[in-house]
């Protein structure tokens, strides 16, 4: 936790009236279509695996559709989003049950009602519904399969919009997401990771001033991140980050990111002054090239 939060962009949390019921009447939707066909696919499905794989799809695709709702009718509250976003992960779930009872019956059974949908679930679960190497699972085990696949749709549903939303920040002056930003790198990683904190929080720019261009290709580097309102001076941000880059196990790139300082508020001077700086910023020199031993110089003793 951050010891001086309120250096830093929070959002408002503020909601409106439009923004649930759109964020609801999209999120049900989704909800409802996708969890039928994922029903419909689930019973079908010849693979444990894709079935899993399906059961998270269906999470992030509710999740997602949510989060987009949320952006779009410029929602700013976590908990709002999170419960909206856990409620249709819900119906999504309710909707895959009505489906996988149609597609297991060859649809002759097709129930919406809540009681009666249970009393089949029920039903189901006392006798078993499929099998894997000789082994029915029926009763309490079931049920634990069953709880850990829902678990999964709405956890899943209920995080997701974050990763839409993300850490965006939103000027309330203006009304508009700030999805643009100056992004300046490779930048030298040697300052200390909390020395760079300290110094910013207390409004010292020095240490992020020492921060030169590296060429292009470093395995570990440093990037500053300048957000501000274009169409106003009420808010201004800097990020400063830590990039690794490294390989996976076939062989893949892959980038981390560790946020040192994320959204710290910055004044309309010191956001100014801190862009003509990286503006300015000298390119990166390349190290020498090795030279070959018949190109050195001769010297005569």
């Amino acid at each position: 936790m951050r010891a001086n939060s309120a250096l830093y962009y929070r959002h408002s949390g503020a909601v409106g009236i439009v923004g649930p019921l759109f964020m609801l009447m999209l999120g049900l939707a989704a909800a409802l279509v996708l969890g039928g066909i994922y029903g419909v696919a689930d019973w079908y499905s010849p693979f444990i695996y894709l079935n899993f794989l399906l059961t998270c799809l269906l999470g992030l695709a509710v999740g997602i559709a949510v989060g987009l709702a949320a952006k779009w009718a410029k929602v700013r509250n976590s908990l709002i989003t999170l419960v909206i976003a856990g409620v249709c992960g819900l119906a999504a779930v309710y909707a895959a049950w009505i489906t996988w009872i149609a597609a297991l019956s060859e649809f002759e059974l097709v129930t919406f009602g809540p009681l009666d949908l249970a009393s089949v679930i029920q039903m189901i679960n006392a006798k078993g519904a499929w099998s894997m190497k000789n082994w029915t699972p029926t009763g309490g085990s079931l049920w634990v399969i069953w709880g850990v696949e829902a678990a999964v749709i709405v956890g899943m549903a209920a995080y997701c919009p974050r990763m839409v939303l993300g850490t965006t920040p939103f000027c309330e002056r203006c009304e508009r997401w700030l999805d643009d930003s100056v992004t300046y790198g490779p930048l030298h990683a040697t300052a200390n990771h909390q020395q760079i904190v300290t110094d910013l929080e207390q409004g010292n720019f020095n240490t992020v001033h020492q921060l030169l261009k590296v060429p292009d290709g470093a395995a570990r580097f440093r990037e500053v991140v300048l957000t501000a309102c274009p169409t106003c001076e009420d808010l201004q941000l800097i990020t400063v980050r830590t990039i690794n880059i490294g390989l996976d196990k076939e062989g893949k790139e892959t980038r981390t990111i560790d946020n040192i300082v994320l959204n710290l508020l910055l004044t309309k001077h010191q956001h100014t002054a801190l862009t003509q700086h990286f503006d300015q910023l000298p390119a990166a020199v390349p190290p020498p090239s090795p030279v070959a031993a018949d190109e050195l110089p001769h010297i005569q003793t």
